[in-house]
């Protein structure tokens, strides 16, 4: 076996990235949903909220970074990523808008 025959072990390559944004997704789900549950009484809730919205801001630059990392192995023609094929068409058209929402949204620093 030579060396370009190796393939990465299970947490490495394509099946790592996928793996670590699923995870991320799923720390984004809960860290949402409690992000909102301060909303309902957001003066007695101020520092959990804003603790969260700290806590959210590199878990979302991680989901980013895996996602935009898969994103640019694809459209670079990596045979590896070309072989699980591109993401479901609402997800090509709603991507760009999501990401833009997103840093928008976090960049403000505003909730309300």
């Amino acid at each position: 076996m030579s060396s370009g025959d190796r393939t990465p072990g299970p947490s490495g390559g394509e099946v790592g990235n996928a793996r670590l944004t699923s995870l991320t997704g799923l720390a984004l789900l809960v860290l949402l949903f409690l992000e909102g549950l301060t909303l309902l009484s957001l003066h007695h809730l101020l520092t959990v909220h804003l603790f969260l919205g700290i806590v959210l801001i590199p878990t979302i630059l991680l989901k980013l970074a895996s996602s935009g990392y898969r994103f640019v192995m694809y459209y670079a023609g990596s045979r590896r990523y070309r072989a699980l094929g591109p993401p479901p068409p609402l997800l090509r058209l709603a991507g760009p808008f999501l990401v833009l929402a997103t840093l928008v949204l976090f960049g403000s620093g505003s909730s309300c």
